[in-house]
């Protein structure tokens, strides 16, 4: 035939189309044999829809399930053919739970994929030694009969269930036979000084919710997002409505009025109301802080630029407990101290949202958390950042192992005004026994320098058996072994203060030049004497654009210029400046930055 198209204008009536006979009996037919079909599970979702999407796919009603560690235990999913995971999980344990997902139907076989992230040491680490995640230690739940204060929330429990709280004698022999391993004379003075009538008053809710049950690590003072017609409703019927939550410690960054969120498989643009926040006194000024937080749904899609997220917020402390301080030092060089209460403050100080070309309006944020807290200060003019956050990764690792604690369990900040890294209970439900944790330092040092200095690694940076941690991600290019159980050394009297760490040179305020680096939503501006550079954030990530325009502002300045000074309201820029910030060694603006900077005497950051 030609090419040519021939058309034929038929009166409608006479006009009849005929197509060959479908094989498929159904629209469903169709999807199962030509489509896979997804879903999300999540603790974004609501209760009722996981359960829908927890029998579609036990029913291969679903051929792909996009989790969170929600389907990591406790459900049953059915059996797998693949498992996919995104990162190496934080523990063994968490591998184990996530792959043992596959391969249960009756061939045994299954398929198992984990994606490392090349800026990830984590992942990178376990890239390079796959066996010490897959074949890795798994240690079994653990419970310390000699933390009273989690006892007692057992013993309410199963005082709980008896009723007959007139009989103390009889509440006595029978909590001794279920919990003989408990002390004795602590189980009898908390059985007869306490009214066990004040639990029939509360539902079981209330009383795991305000930490009379035990509640197995589980955070009660997340901020919550709930969709906008939640406004006015009691607690318990905003459970409904509740879309995304997150740690006072990230909502202080993610969660600002004006900014888009994916949350929730929907679009929505979070909403302020009064009633969501209070204020409250920082160290730096008066910031609102957020308990919950409302959204409405956003039509249209999201970009990367609509949805921010803050950089890292401040992390300072404030002394409010005077009474119960217990102090350790080792010639003023290093003191630890534990602290019955202590207040940590996440500051985001960003003012401003720009959104679709409007300036909204939200005001410094911040969350003020009360814990208990065991802090470690130490000489700045003698030991460097490098040392000390070295050391606090050796104790934080043995606690964990001599005390069976999830990796979750204490977190660690650093307060850089006070030079103090602080390790607390992260979830604040009083699980935990710091003062006997502290109590025993000594030994958690020793134990913690024959781990890391008997341990097989190459690496300078220590490996997951003897420093690291999932928890500590961000520090693991500072990290070193050395320095580490050398300075546990010191503390144990095994040796003198380590020759390799010196008295570090100080310039004081001595600079020729003060740059200036502001971030915007859009943009990074550099400003210095009467110039102002601008870099375009757009296509690069922030990191890049902050490092290539300082590139450009240091390769103008003047030649006579030695010593240079730059200030940021951004922390992690002046951490990046001054050595402190967990940048990857393989970000290659970050690399020129460093070579370009060797010409110069001197380059400091300072937080203005």
């Amino acid at each position: 035939m030609n090419n040519k198209i021939y058309m034929y204008c038929l009166r409608r009536e006479k006009l009849k189309i005929i197509f060959n006979k479908s094989n498929y009996s159904s629209i469903k037919e169709i999807i199962n044999d030509n489509f896979f079909i997804a879903e999300t599970h999540s603790s974004e979702v609501n209760k009722e829809e996981k359960s829908e999407i927890e029998y579609k796919f036990q029913n291969n009603e679903l051929n792909i399930l996009f989790s969170t560690p929600t389907l990591e235990m406790g459900i049953d999913i059915g059996g797998l053919n693949i498992v996919f995971m995104q990162g190496v999980p934080p523990l063994p344990s968490n591998f184990a739970q996530r792959a043992g997902r596959a391969g249960r139907k009756d061939d045994k076989t299954a398929l198992i994929i984990t994606l490392c992230d090349d800026i990830s040491y984590h992942d990178m680490y376990y890239f390079q030694n796959p066996k010490d995640m897959i074949d890795g230690v798994i240690n079994p739940p653990n419970f310390q009969n000699d933390n009273f204060e989690l006892g007692k929330k057992h013993l309410n429990a199963f005082i709980y269930q008896i009723h007959d709280f007139n009989n103390k004698e009889m509440l006595i022999n029978e909590v001794t036979k279920a919990f003989g391993s408990f002390n004795k004379e602590e189980i009898n003075n908390y059985i007869k000084n306490t009214d066990f009538y004040k639990l029939l008053g509360k539902s079981v809710y209330n009383l795991y919710e305000d930490n009379t049950f035990p509640d197995y690590s589980f955070r009660r003072d997340e901020v919550k997002v709930y969709e906008l017609e939640a406004l006015g409703k009691s607690k318990k019927e905003k459970e409904v409505y509740e879309i995304s939550s997150r740690e006072p410690e990230l909502a202080c960054k993610e969660y600002k009025p004006g900014d888009i969120k994916y949350m929730s498989g929907s679009i929505y643009k979070l909403v302020d109301h009064e009633t969501c926040y209070k204020m409250v006194d920082t160290l730096l000024g008066e910031a609102r802080q957020y308990k919950e937080i409302y959204a409405k749904e956003a039509k249209g899609y999201i970009s990367r630029n609509d949805s921010t997220i803050s950089s890292s917020p401040e992390e300072l402390i404030k002394y409010i407990d005077k009474e119960e301080i217990l102090r350790k030092t080792k010639e003023d060089l290093i003191n630890i101290e534990y602290h019955r209460e202590i207040e940590l403050q996440f500051i985001d100080l960003e003012d401003y949202k720009n959104k679709d070309s409007i300036m909204y309006y939200c005001g410094p944020t911040a969350q003020v958390l009360k814990r208990q807290a065991i802090l470690i200060s130490y000489n700045m003019d003698i030991m460097t950042y490098e040392t000390m956050i070295s050391f606090v990764a050796l104790i934080n690792n043995a606690i964990k192992e001599l005390y069976g604690l999830d990796d979750s369990e204490i977190k660690i900040i650093h307060d850089e005004r006070e030079k103090v890294f602080v390790l607390y209970d992260a979830n604040g439900n009083k699980n935990i026994d710091l003062k006997k944790i502290f109590s025993n330092i000594s030994n958690i040092l020793s134990y913690g320098y024959n781990k890391v200095k008997n341990c097989d690694c190459k690496e300078i940076n220590g490996c997951y058996i003897c420093m690291k941690n999932y928890s500590l991600n961000r520090y693991s290019a500072l990290l070193n072994k050395v320095k580490a159980y050398k300075i546990a050394g010191y503390w144990l009297g095994k040796n003198r203060l380590p020759i390799d760490i010196k008295i570090t040179e100080d310039y004081g305020d001595i600079y020729d030049i003060d740059i200036n680096i502001s971030v915007k939503q859009d943009r990074v501006e550099f400003s210095y004497e009467n110039n102002i550079i601008t870099e375009k954030i757009d296509k690069q990530m922030q990191n890049e654009a902050v490092f290539n325009g300082l590139i450009k502002v240091l390769n103008n300045l003047d030649e006579d210029i030695e010593y240079v000074k730059i200030s940021s309201k951004s922390k992690y820029i002046v951490d990046g400046i001054n050595g402190e910030a967990n940048i990857s060694k393989s970000n290659s603006t970050f690399s020129k930055y460093n070579f370009i900077s060797l010409k110069y005497k001197n380059i400091y950051g300072e937080k203005v």
